[in-house]
């Protein structure tokens, strides 16, 4: 198994102790240090992880190093802010019991619920693994907690190292449109997500998400479902032109006004992150993928 990791000597160590802690231990543990500058390295090997060092920075990259670098028939993922349940690994592996499934994940689930953007989290599924499940498009699994067969990764070639943000997205659908695999979510393999304490946490992942959106949305826009699926820039926006009348309403009824100002934030952020995404995307000259019915591409 593989968990990538940039800057994260805070959490690392907690991490690297669940996954050393399952009732189905990995064959091979790797943390791959993304050019820390924190001692992130030295913390995980304390811990007791196998450390690879790759300081080209991006996550996918260091995805792509780390389960190359394993021989595992199945490479499971999370993230250094995730902490396994015990029997985490054992339950992910379960689905690929049955050899049509070419992935497989878990749900990710918050620590505790104290603080305003963590309600708000919790209350729109933020991060939700069975939301991304039933994406309109082609399910998806997050790789905080996630396992693919290394067939299927090796058939489309890994990672999109492009990406900032959106590349396990992007790496899910093609393992399932040109690798005819299948993915199954598996609710009972869960891991600990410790995020989205402060709102500014919450709204600048929703602009790097909308980075990855907006590459997702060039390489895939051959595909029909993917294209009608995205909505208007009114439908995005909503929350955020209607806001000068949610909140007096909200107001009014005594009820909580941080899940619409929270909500327009959110969304607001989204929409500068589309548009600086768009501009990536361009830069890096992303050809959109062949649609469905044609030859496949690795990338």
């Amino acid at each position: 198994m593989v968990v990538p990791v940039r800057d994260g000597a805070a959490g690392i160590a907690n991490c690297v102790r669940c996954v050393l802690s399952q009732t189905r231990p990995a064959d091979e543990f790797i943390v791959v240090d993304n050019g820390s500058s924190d001692g992130t390295a030295r913390v995980a090997a304390e811990a007791g992880a196998s450390v690879l060092s790759e300081p080209t920075k991006g996550v996918y990259r260091a995805r792509n190093v780390g389960w190359r670098s394993t021989s595992a028939d199945v490479v499971a993922f999370t993230d250094a802010d995730c902490e396994p349940e015990p029997d985490w690994l054992e339950r992910l592996l379960e689905p690929f019991a049955e050899p049509a499934v070419a992935g497989a994940g878990g749900e990710a689930l918050l620590p505790e619920i104290r603080t305003p953007a963590q309600r708000w989290a919790a209350l729109r599924g933020f991060m939700s693994q069975e939301s991304h499940f039933r994406h309109g498009f082609m399910p998806f699994l997050a790789t905080a907690n996630a396992a693919y067969r290394r067939a299927a990764l090796e058939a489309v070639d890994g990672f999109d190292e492009r990406f900032l943000s959106g590349g396990d997205t992007d790496i899910a659908w093609r393992v399932q449109a040109f690798a005819d695999g299948r993915l199954a979510f598996q609710p009972a393999a869960r891991v600990i997500h410790r995020f989205a304490e402060h709102t500014s946490e919450l709204t600048s992942r929703a602009r790097r998400y909308a980075g990855g959106h907006a590459i997702l949305r060039a390489k895939w826009s051959q595909w029909p479902e993917f294209v009608a699926g995205q909505g208007t820039f009114l439908q995005r926006t909503r929350a955020v032109w209607m806001l000068p009348g949610r909140l007096p309403y909200r107001l009014v009824r005594g009820r909580d006004l941080t899940v619409s100002l929270i909500d327009a934030a959110v969304r607001a952020n989204y929409e500068i992150g589309l548009v600086e995404g768009k501009r990536r995307a361009r830069h890096l000259d992303v050809s959109p993928l062949p649609g469905p019915r044609a030859p496949a591409p690795h990338r």
